[in-house]
């Protein structure tokens, strides 16, 4: 993302997926946690919820899933903004309301990978991903006025429908690049679904993922890569009042 004086990012969710490492479903990964407990040294009980992300939308919930049953490990920061969440067989680093920039996620991945990989043998990659959700919430403007504020090409849903009685206009844009896929999600969830839209709000979602066989020394040249993805796909869905806004330069839109 391009580094502002403040940001509308909600979540942020860095994934792996690997060959299944059994122990982990019973038995407390402490060395892991011993190389983490610096930064994360809040344990939550293990869980065998399926669900570790759920950005609610009204009636309907976005999830981002570990696996059916699968028991989780859940260490989280002081201020419990971030969560590393470990399974038998995928690695979570989730950011909620907080971002500050891309080095310092750059630098807890570094840190949970290095950890990861002392402790076991994993030699294959199945997966890897990279989400950001922006949620783009304004105090005042027509809640359906998103001009010089969001891309004109991502609100013409609104202008097609133009009935101040709108309840919810969301998008899904699937790409398939030579090596991966990108995933945009974008419009306006309605926080007060089923009534109609009354509050200034609209939602940028970018997902970028790779499947395949991978090796552990790839993981950094796609999240970097994926980050480019990612900064492109916001700075293109943005207009130069959002900019401003983010830059402390007005107020609000």
């Amino acid at each position: 993302m391009g580094e502002y004086k403040k940001n509308f990012i909600s979540n942020i969710i860095f994934r792996i997926d690997f060959p299944t490492i059994l122990e982990l479903e019973n038995k407390l990964p402490s060395g892991f946690q011993s190389k983490i407990i610096d930064l994360f040294p809040i344990l939550r009980e293990p869980s065998e919820l399926n669900i570790n992300l759920s950005v609610s939308s009204g009636e309907n919930l976005n999830k981002n899933q570990v696996s059916v049953g699968a028991r989780t490990w859940q260490f989280y920061n002081k201020e419990k903004t971030k969560a590393v969440i470990l399974s038998k067989n995928s690695l979570n680093l989730e950011y909620k309301n907080y971002y500050s920039n891309f080095k310092e996620l750059t630098s807890d991945i570094k840190l949970i990978l290095k950890s990861l990989f002392e402790e076991y043998t994993i030699e294959i990659i199945d997966r890897i991903g990279l989400r950001y959700i922006d949620e783009i919430k304004l105090d005042s403007g027509d809640p359906l006025d998103w001009k010089d504020i969001i891309c004109d090409d991502l609100t013409s849903s609104i202008r097609f429908v133009s009935s101040k009685n709108l309840m919810r206009t969301m998008q899904e844009i699937y790409i398939k690049e030579d090596n991966y896929t990108i995933v945009f999600k974008y419009g306006i969830p309605n926080s007060l679904y089923p009534s109609k839209i009354v509050r200034k709000e609209f939602t940028l979602d970018t997902d970028c993922f790779l499947e395949g066989e991978l090796s552990k020394e790839d993981i950094i040249n796609l999240l970097e890569e994926f980050h480019e993805v990612v900064k492109k796909t916001f700075e293109k869905s943005i207009g130069n009042n959002l900019r401003k806004i983010m830059n402390g330069e007005i107020i609000d839109g």
